[in-house]
């Protein structure tokens, strides 16, 4: 890639001189096409690209980064303490979790990195808390049993509970793993009627 960077750099200026000259221009986009092996289509959009590039900088795509690993590092900690709660609970009790460090003088954060920690929006804090969750294996709710054929034999009632007579019941397994389903543990049973 450094190398077709190159040889966009080196013909620029020839490019932008023979500015209204198809010819020229053809005949430029057949050489470099064939050189690099590249569509001759993409040609003039590479010089463009290295044409608007700053002078002796790097290109950086996308937006500036706000939220830094010492930010991600503060949220990890308010996250351990809070048990691991989810995003939508985490968020509003982020500042009570933030004075109680600092009452305790176990915040360890510039405060530069605490500003930007208690201005983060819900949605931010949902988006990476579930990473630390991916990260640390901590995300609940995995099922360990699927559906089986019996749904298609035993009749199943999808209406309303409320004054049924007795022998209307609801069964539900319980696999006691942690949180993962490796190795031997047990599934329990149990029945609402």
């Amino acid at each position: 890639m450094a190398t077709k960077k190159d040889i966009f750099k080196e013909h620029l200026a020839d490019w932008l001189k023979a500015k209204g000259n198809r010819q020229k221009r053809g005949e430029m986009i057949k050489y470099i096409s064939q050189t690099i092996n590249v569509n001759p289509k993409s040609v003039g959009r590479a010089f463009k690209r290295h044409q608007m590039n700053k002078v002796g900088g790097t290109k950086k795509n996308g937006r500036p980064i706000y939220y830094t690993a010492d930010v991600n590092s503060a949220l990890k900690d308010v996250w351990e303490t809070a048990n691991c709660a989810c995003g939508e609970l985490l968020h509003p009790v982020i500042a009570d979790y933030v004075n109680g460090f600092k009452s305790e003088g176990r915040w360890n954060h510039s405060p530069e990195v605490t500003g930007k920690l208690l201005e983060m929006s819900e949605g931010t804090v949902k988006r990476r808390v579930n990473a630390l969750g991916r990260k640390y294996n901590t995300i609940r709710g995995k099922g360990s049993t699927k559906p089986s054929a019996l749904k298609n034999i035993i009749p199943v009632f999808e209406g309303p509970w409320d004054n049924l007579p007795p022998g209307n019941t609801q069964i539900d397994t319980v696999a006691h793993c942690g949180n993962t389903l490796a190795g031997d543990f047990v599934y329990s049973l149990s029945i609402v009627d």
